[in-house]
């Protein structure tokens, strides 16, 4: 567990901006005076403010927080990048941090072909965010393209993956006009 003061936290919480802030209303003479008060608590730690500094469970939170807005992003941007294939029928390409996400729809009758090409990923926790990125397509319909698919070859340390895109599916993310870029 993180110390008080981050030194076991990851490097990316360890530069964590915090604010500590406190305020209230100054009421000089009065019981009610927040500063009164504040310096009162102060004192009584000995001029140690360490009580107020992110303990452990600040330290947690925050991990939890920028894993969520990270998972978020990377769904944000999947979703867009298959809507803008949607649109154009070309693929789309985006890197975050070290990965890189490249997203091509093909229509084909009634049928929309998706597919989802991923570089230098090898958690399978990144894998699972980005092909469940998009709601309505049931992760057990993706397969992996070895080989490739016609368009798309893979690269080293690229994995091509595949699936049908139900229409109801496409349909809302090119109504969601979050998903417009």
């Amino acid at each position: 567990m993180p110390q008080a003061d981050g030194a076991d936290a990851d490097p990316l919480v360890r530069q964590a901006p915090w604010w500590l802030g406190a305020g209230g209303y100054r009421r000089d003479g009065d019981p009610s005076d927040f500063y009164a008060a504040l310096t009162a608590a102060w004192e009584r730690a000995g001029g140690d403010s360490v009580r107020w500094m992110p303990a452990d469970w600040d330290w947690t939170r925050l991990k939890l927080e920028l894993a969520y807005e990270w998972e978020a992003d990377i769904r944000r941007i999947v979703r867009g990048l298959i809507t803008r294939s949607l649109r154009s029928g070309q693929p789309y390409q985006a890197e975050f941090e070290h990965y890189k996400v490249t997203a091509w729809t093909r229509a084909n009758g009634q049928e929309t072909y998706l597919v989802i090409g991923t570089e230098n990923i090898a958690d399978p926790r990144v894998f699972a965010i980005i092909i469940n990125a998009i709601p309505g397509i049931d992760h057990d319909s993706w397969l992996p393209e070895p080989s490739g698919v016609p368009g798309i070859q893979p690269g080293p340390g690229e994995v091509i993956w595949s699936t049908i895109m139900p229409t109801s599916v496409a349909a809302q993310l090119l109504d969601d006009p979050s998903e417009d870029s």
